[in-house]
């Protein structure tokens, strides 16, 4: 898939300037705390413990249960895809969840398959029967992201949440029809780290300031290393002292380094069963992971058994040494929000473009740049002998207004296995 676009840059007879100004979204900034609070205020989807009803399925295993599992995984082979897929046609298709009890919340994240959705509409209710609305989608236009945010202008209570998608078309493929990974429901909680009243132990500490204790005394100036080598699995335990529910954890690395890790979870100490198993390196230093279901457990621990030794830490200086090192374990009773990337489009692309400026006496235009999975390339420009295919700037007589044209396309790859006998 690709797009030309062109833009229109005026070159001077003195010097060359050229700009594109892009709205971007607000970004929250947080201050450099080095202590980690001792309960926190999350953002909870409380879909994930809720039941999911629909009006419409296209397959057994495309369900109203997948939109929300907390999966998103759009470069899954189609029958592993988890999401909620209805039938062509041109009917409202409605997807309710009950959430048990009534929440508080007031954010809703959906994460669509494709932008062929054009009008939907968000409900609740106390009874299941007798909803009110809170949110409708102001225009018929079709939707511009695969990920849309809403936020209420002030939190709702309900137990149940309608998403009715009543306008749609075929999109690009021609298929009309309603399909999503996830409608997060979102709300924020309290909740107690039950790591900071747990007793810790490990596999062995690199140094006497570098001990198990670090991972729960809420200070991220202080952390545990493990011993150095690869002749040994590497762990932490934390000991509740009783049993505790526990739905994730939170596991704050040194570096993102460990490559084979498991969360497992015991009742005696000794005899340990695996809740989560990791088979590649944590994509972030803070690794939230959010078990399948809440488990009731007295201990539990990380298990590392393969890791690097070199690798990035959170200064991106990279450190070559054959340990693993956490400055916080974390454990929680319910699962924690993690936030999705929303999908790169070329359209996203082109509104996000940035074309360098030129500067005086500068004679080779820079092309901008763009995210990895896709590609641009210059395509020429109307006064070639201004700005050359190269790239060339050739100073004109005069002022001059030139118009540009890039081609940007998107990469698909696809992974080829082959069975060897």
């Amino acid at each position: 898939m690709q797009k030309n676009l062109k833009k229109k840059v005026l070159v001077s007879a003195l010097t060359a300037s050229m700009s594109v100004s892009t709205l971007v979204p607000g970004i929250m900034v947080f201050a450099n705390n080095p202590v980690a609070p001792a309960s926190i205020t999350t953002k909870v989807n409380h879909a994930l413990q809720g039941t999911a009803t629909v009006n419409d399925s296209e397959t057994n295993y495309w369900g109203g249960d997948k939109a929300i599992d907390g999966i998103v995984n759009r470069d899954a082979a189609k029958p592993d895809q988890s999401r909620w897929s209805t039938n062509v046609g041109t009917t409202p298709k409605i997807l309710t969840v009950d959430l048990g009890s009534e929440k508080s919340f007031s954010e809703f994240k959906i994460e669509w398959e494709r932008t062929n959705i054009k009008g939907y509409n968000i409900a609740i209710s106390n009874d299941g029967e007798n909803y009110t609305t809170v949110y409708t989608k102001p225009d018929d236009t079709n939707i511009p992201s695969l990920t849309t945010e809403i936020v209420l202008e002030s939190s709702v209570l309900a137990r149940y949440v309608k998403l009715t998608v009543d306008k749609y078309d075929g999109g690009d493929i021609n298929w009309a029809s309603v399909s999503l990974y996830e409608f997060e429901i979102l709300g924020e909680e309290t909740h107690e780290n039950l790591a900071l009243n747990a007793t810790a132990a490990s596999s062995g500490d690199e140094a006497a300031n570098l001990v198990v204790d670090n991972v729960k005394d809420e200070d991220m100036a202080t952390r545990w290393a493990s011993t150095v080598g690869h002749n040994d699995n590497k762990w932490v335990s934390l000991d509740f002292g009783s049993v505790k529910d526990v739905a994730s954890v939170t596991l704050k690395w040194e570096r993102c380094n460990a490559t084979n890790y498991k969360i497992q979870s015991s009742n005696d100490g000794s005899n340990w069963e695996d809740v989560k198993v990791l088979t590649s390196a944590p994509a972030k230093f803070d690794d939230v992971i959010n078990f399948d279901n809440t488990i009731n457990t007295r201990y539990i621990r990380v298990l590392v058994t393969d890791f690097v030794d070199s690798a990035p830490d959170r200064d991106d200086k990279t450190v070559s040494w054959a340990t693993v090192s956490l400055y916080e374990f974390e454990a929680y009773s319910v699962k924690q929000q993690v936030d999705v990337e929303p999908e790169q489009t070329i359209d996203s692309v082109i509104t996000n473009l940035v074309i360098p400026a030129i500067a005086k006496g500068d004679t080779k235009m820079a092309m901008p740049e763009v995210p990895n999975g896709f590609e641009i390339e210059f395509v020429g420009a109307d006064y070639e002998q201004i700005l050359d295919r190269d790239l060339t700037i050739h100073q004109p007589i005069v002022d001059t207004t030139v118009s540009v044209n890039y081609k940007i396309k998107k990469v698909i790859r696809k992974r080829l296995l082959m069975l060897i006998k």
